[in-house]
């Protein structure tokens, strides 16, 4: 896997940061590539919540940095509703990254009561979070590393721009892409699948790419998407399975879990309701959803 930019002003002292781990290791990819030496010093890549970890250690006299696990057993205490956890650690997360105001008519009153005595246990033992590292690097830290490099990021957060505000940075850009799109329609998965194994394996034959295809509801469709990939992707071995093979399926978190692209899916499926109106009106906890997404102005 490689990026799609030219790293010529990137050196083994620049301070990379990237969107995702996945980026991470394509940047470096790449930078071996470009270099065309047999002996690369690489530079440091992280990605963005990595890189807060990794300025926040470089700090003196800092708060504890609680893991994940202590993060969640704090909150398990506080919260007794407990189907209600998961949605409140992405409005916790939404707080900072956002820095939505804790008077936001967005909140459930009982959320900032929550949030209050989260904070407070935080306070009495001095400890800190990783959503709150990015706030305590951007008010108290000077010794941000000069050769600073953010690279592909599609947008920035309220929270990142503070900390761009603050620190000099480069934004390395991609090179800009002249190619077209076809949109097609297919009789059943089973064909759509096949097509785009045919393609792809076109596609890897041409020098240099990297591919990369996005799949709804990947859980369901695994097994016929495999069973497909290898049989057109490995025709001359029919041993596949105990070989490595020539794609890999993500096992990382679902495009649609994301807060941004589930709210985008909302709103789109927001617009097919009140089109497509049958009577029965909009679902009540979709307009919730849509009218409360803190990405709508």
């Amino acid at each position: 896997m490689l990026i799609n930019a030219s790293l010529k002003k990137v050196t083994n002292k620049t301070i990379v940061v990237v969107a995702n781990e996945r980026q991470v290791i394509a940047f470096k990819n790449t930078y071996i590539k470009q270099q065309q030496k047999e002996i690369v010093a690489l530079p440091k890549v992280f990605s963005w919540q990595n890189f807060l970890v990794f300025v926040f250690n470089q700090i003196k006299e800092t708060p504890y940095l609680i893991s994940p696990l202590i993060q969640q057993t704090i909150w398990q205490e506080i919260i007794t509703e407990t189907h209600l956890f998961k949605k409140v650690l992405k409005d916790y997360q939404l707080i900072y990254q956002y820095k939505i105001p804790e008077n936001a008519e967005n909140f459930k009153a009982y959320f900032f009561i929550w949030l209050k005595k989260y904070q407070q246990k935080l306070q009495e033992n001095n400890w800190i979070d990783k959503e709150q590292l990015c706030t305590f690097i951007t008010e108290f830290s000077n010794e941000i590393p000069q050769d600073l490099c953010f690279y592909g990021f599609n947008n920035f957060t309220p929270e990142m721009q503070g900390f761009l505000q603050k620190f000099p940075h480069t934004i390395l850009e991609s090179a800009k892409s002249k190619q077209t799109y076809q949109t097609k329609i297919y009789p059943k998965l089973e064909d759509e699948l096949l097509d785009t194994a045919l393609w792809a394996k076109q596609k890897r034959e041409e020098k240099d790419k990297t591919i990369a295809i996005v799949v709804d509801d990947l859980e369901t469709i695994k097994t016929p998407l495999s069973l497909i990939f290898d049989t057109v992707l490995h025709q001359q071995n029919i041993l596949y399975e105990t070989r490595d093979k020539e794609y890999n399926i993500s096992f990382g978190r679902v495009l649609i879990e994301y807060p941004l692209i589930m709210d985008c899916f909302n709103i789109l499926k927001f617009c097919h309701q009140y089109a497509m109106d049958e009577g029965n009106g909009i679902e009540v906890k979709l307009a919730q959803d849509v009218i409360l997404s803190p990405f709508l102005k």
